[in-house]
């Protein structure tokens, strides 16, 4: 009987991605019914299914998207706010509807990792390196240039510090927690040895008011505020520069208005009730 029970839990328990027989979608869930570029469109039915089960959104109980060929309706997988439900709807449009607030696009999210031609990550200023072997595997996941997955560890003080493939052994996929520092030392010029960094922190819009959470910051110029705006696909990308410190501090989307705020001098109280001011923030 307990075999049973624990049986049924197991098969009772929410999917995750990896259960799919799929690529594992670094995946977003945009603000409108549109994705950064056509290039981080889901461009199918099981790609849609994994992502929506990585965001781990509530699908009241149906993991398979459901089918919708309409010319009017956002291209691609998204998620229907009202109906609680994913979608793949490969022949919808590719145009950005602000005033569809309902749906809104389920995307590949822009890398956060990159895989160098040198065995360091010191150029460009957007690269760092990555300081412990479960990123270094989930940066492998995400690049998905080799077959393997999982890191060798070692402590070898002649070879780079950090997470980079070597081509030439097996396992090629090395973290080395014990390696040269000093990258003036590092031999610069070995093919065989590429770095694997992280990416420079992006932007995202998140559901309250203020960037309140410890992965994000707020943004405090409004020149990056709209800089944000443009990489983020939103409709206007000029802000409005506003001094209320009743209204939200630094830079916002005004769902009801369709525009976009920096406010300075606002307040960085934390407001979960208001859903018409979005803050967009930096990705630490």
């Amino acid at each position: 009987a307990a075999q049973q029970a624990a049986a049924q839990k197991a098969s009772q328990a929410k999917p995750k991605a990896a259960d799919f027989d799929v690529p594992y979608p670094i995946a977003e869930m945009m603000a409108f019914s549109k994705c950064r570029d056509t290039e981080f469109e889901i461009k199918t039915k099981e790609e849609c299914q994994a992502a929506a089960v990585s965001l781990g959104l509530p699908l009241n109980g149906a993991t398979e998207p459901g089918d919708m060929h309409n010319a009017e309706r956002p291209y691609g997988c998204y998620f229907n706010q009202e109906k609680r439900m994913h979608m793949f709807n490969p022949d919808g449009h590719h145009d950005l509807h602000p005033e569809d607030t309902i749906r809104r696009s389920i995307c590949h999210r822009a890398p956060t990792h990159v895989m160098m031609d040198k065995p360091v990550c010191d150029a460009p200023l957007d690269r760092f390196q990555i300081m412990n072997a479960e990123r270094c595997e989930r940066a492998a996941k995400e690049l998905n240039k080799y077959a393997q997955k999982e890191a060798h560890i070692i402590n070898d003080s002649l070879k780079p510090n950090g997470c980079y493939y070597d081509v030439t052994s097996i396992p090629s996929l090395v973290f080395n927690k014990g390696g040269m520092k000093d990258t003036t030392k590092t031999k610069m010029d070995d093919p065989n040895i590429k770095a694997v960094c992280k990416r420079a922190p992006l932007f995202e819009i998140v559901p309250f008011p203020t960037c309140w959470n410890q992965t994000k910051t707020n943004i405090h110029v409004v020149e990056r505020c709209e800089r944000a705006a443009r990489e983020l696909g939103l409709p206007h990308t000029t802000a409005q520069v506003m001094n209320d410190n009743t209204k939200p501090y630094g830079c916002y989307w005004n769902r009801e208005y369709q525009a976009l705020r920096f406010n300075p001098n606002g307040t960085q109280e934390r407001n979960t009730t208001d859903m018409n001011r979005r803050a967009i923030c930096k990705r630490t």
